[in-house]
């Protein structure tokens, strides 16, 4: 099942939600193996958020739910975890980007390993090393998950969610 999802302000006008709505489901739609979703969210501001996943990968010979992995983030958030990991992540993202906008893996994983312990309340960082641990199986989970600018929209996400469509 293809889903695409647009996020617009309410006063917003409305062929502006249904354009974003048919650009979501459009993007969703050319994910490699379908079954997919994306987000489309326009901010009262002019910025565009977009992103697209499938709803599952595979971790260890498993489906994994890409919900879980969003649920995970948001409960984190709910938990104390800083989102300020975010923007300081994405000024730097391009510094982990190699070829076509793909992450270079090894670099992303060790800029999330240096930035996210930082962000976590807990002493023994445990939350920041599982959430380490989480996007590792994402970031190599499908093809479009190592795209640099859809990963860390995919990571906005919970945020924005968490702190209900202000940031």
């Amino acid at each position: 099942m293809s889903v695409g999802v647009a996020v617009v302000h309410h006063q917003a006008p409305l062929g502006q939600g249904l354009k974003a709505a048919g650009e979501a489901l459009k993007a969703a739609k050319n994910v490699k193996g379908k079954n997919a979703f994306a987000f489309h969210i326009r901010k009262r501001s002019g910025s565009i958020v977009i992103c697209e996943s499938p709803w599952e990968i595979e971790k260890n010979g498993c489906p994994y739910h890409i919900t879980d992995f969003m649920k995970f983030w948001h409960d984190a958030y709910d938990n104390g975890f800083s989102t300020s990991w975010y923007h300081q992540y994405s000024a730097l993202a391009h510094i982990c980007q190699g070829d076509a906008g793909k992450y270079d893996p090894d670099m992303a994983i060790n800029e999330f390993c240096r930035i996210l312990p930082r962000h976590d309340p807990d002493e023994n960082k445990k939350t920041a090393i599982s959430l380490i641990h989480e996007i590792q199986t994402v970031i190599f989970g499908h093809e479009c998950l190592m795209k640099a600018d859809n990963l860390l929209s995919l990571l906005y996400l919970p945020i924005y969610i968490s702190q209900g469509g202000q940031d």
